[in-house]
């Protein structure tokens, strides 16, 4: 009988802390003797091959029409249903996929993190459960420049051209609507140590009642 995983879903608007409150899933979880794996809604984003760099680079990538919403959503059932997938690998610089996949297979738990986590209403019921993490506008917007300018290779211009022209109208109409179907929401500024231990003990408990 194939394991069926634990799909802990983790969205919230940009820079709101999701990326850190998942490692700090995924290491605790290996620190309980749980195994764990990723995806992140980014490995997604459609295949854009066709479009120039200039082009891409214009395309608004926090609108949930920029994901392939039918891959998305066939990768989480067939992981719900124990057969492994292969997921996509997207490259920020170039604005694109890259030619390569990441195997998964079925694990205990599967975070599944990012933007449009919650956003397309068909896979929220998939779910075992939905983490909103939340924080003020002015410290994302801090963040989303320190992270894009040493991870992404952007400047501190074009950062704030992006999120005032199509990060901020777009999270405000999609992404902090999607607080409404979570479970929980956390600060992402806060240490959830706690909370992460609890639903991690939850998940070994039924995984042990299961074997």
């Amino acid at each position: 009988m194939p394991k069926i995983p634990y799909l802990l879903a983790v969205t919230g608007p940009t820079s709101a802390g999701k990326t850190y409150f998942t490692k700090k899933i995924i290491e605790t979880a290996k620190q309980m003797d749980l195994s764990v794996d990723i995806i992140s809604t980014d490995d997604y984003y459609k295949d854009l091959t066709h479009l120039t760099m200039e082009e891409r680079a214009k395309v608004n990538y926090d609108d949930p029409k920029s994901i392939n919403d039918t891959e998305f959503l066939e990768s989480l059932v067939k992981l719900r249903e124990g057969i492994p997938i292969e997921v996509p690998i997207y490259d920020y610089s170039i604005h694109n996929r890259t030619d390569k996949t990441r195997l998964i297979t079925t694990t205990d738990i599967i975070v599944v993190e990012g933007l449009f986590a919650f956003a397309f209403e068909i896979i929220i019921p998939l779910y075992s459960l939905k983490v909103y993490v939340d924080l003020p506008s002015d410290l994302r917007l801090i963040r989303r420049i320190q992270r894009d300018t040493k991870e992404r290779g952007r400047t501190v211009n074009s950062v704030i051209s992006q999120y005032m022209n199509t990060i901020r109208p777009s999270q405000e109409k999609f992404v902090m609507q999607d607080k409404i179907h979570s479970d929980i929401v956390i600060n992402g500024d806060r240490d959830h140590s706690e909370i992460i231990k609890l639903v991690l003990t939850y998940v070994k408990s039924n995984k042990a009642n299961s074997e």
